[in-house]
């Protein structure tokens, strides 16, 4: 499996993936607000200090995860989805980990996201990978939580 940067020619996989990781959590897909993102990938994270990354297995998107720019310092993680036969073998871990190098790389001091607590595993993979609840405030409409971690 391998992790690299996103490309135009990946949208209708990673839209696909989306769509299929919220309806197993009871969501509807909403390009008009908190999918509005991925509908133009190159726009919204490539063209604007981010990245959007995917994980691809047997040329297939397995994985995603994208990293957005809030200021200087600071950098929000975006859309990690795990596809669900492809969890429980570190995916997740290794796509929080690749934009966690990235933000560092980039100089941010500190990685914010949100979640929903209906997503228990994604909750315990931050947890467990040192970030800390925040608020229960969030932007986007189906999230529960404000997450955020300290970089060294």
């Amino acid at each position: 499996m391998k992790i690299r940067r996103a490309t135009y020619q990946d949208s209708e996989q990673i839209v696909s993936l989306v769509k299929k990781v919220l309806n197993e959590f009871g969501f509807t897909y909403d390009q008009k607000t908190s999918e509005a993102d991925i509908e133009d990938i190159e726009a919204t994270y490539l063209t604007d200090n981010g990245t959007f990354l995917v994980c691809t297995y047997k040329n297939k998107i397995v994985a995603t995860g994208g990293l957005l720019e809030i200021n200087k310092t600071t950098y929000k993680v975006r859309k990690m989805y795990v596809d669900q036969a492809h969890r429980g073998i570190g995916l997740g871990k290794r796509m929080l980990a690749s934009l966690e190098e990235e933000a560092i790389r980039r100089g941010a001091a500190q990685l914010i996201l949100e979640t929903t607590d209906q997503m228990k595993a994604a909750i315990n993979l931050y947890l467990g990978s040192g970030y800390a609840v925040t608020s229960t405030l969030t932007a986007s409409p189906r999230c529960t939580m404000t997450m955020a971690k300290t970089l060294k």
